[in-house]
């Protein structure tokens, strides 16, 4: 049932008002930082093969989310073929003093035994960036 209710597009926010910022969209790898796959779904202790059982084990649990204002998730289906899919998750205020935001992409196909991560990326906004708004594929200072 809860799979039922994470449509296309999720949005957890919490009650302290925080500016909106642009949203990194763009179908191109080379704007994003490659993260190996292995390494990202230790991470995220992902091992579903259900794409909206990956999305969900992206968000945290909410004690897991000091400091941080806002999470943003979303599934895309770019090729119309719905055998490949996007997910794009983004936080937003984290409690670093080097990194302000962080936004994944994940690119998956379907295969047999369910969905496959075939690519990760990710995109930044530092604190001390002259542009704190600009997202880059740079690691903060």
């Amino acid at each position: 049932m809860a799979n039922r209710y994470l449509s296309l597009a999720i949005l957890l926010a919490s009650q302290a008002a925080y500016p909106v910022l642009a949203q990194p969209r763009s179908s191109d790898r080379s704007s994003y930082r490659e993260i190996e796959i292995e390494a990202f779904c230790q991470r995220y202790d992902i091992v579903a093969s259900d794409l909206h059982a990956i999305a969900t084990q992206l968000i945290e649990p909410s004690e897991f989310i000091e400091g941080r204002r806002r999470e943003i998730l979303s599934i895309e289906y770019p090729r119309f073929d719905r055998e490949h899919a996007t997910i794009e998750y983004t936080r937003i205020g984290l409690p670093d003093d080097s990194v302000r935001s962080i936004h994944h992409r994940l690119d998956l196909q379907q295969t047999p035994n369910g969905w496959e991560i075939e690519w990760v990326g990710a995109q930044y906004q530092c604190q001390r960036s002259s542009d704190p708004n600009l997202w880059t594929n740079q690691l903060c200072p």
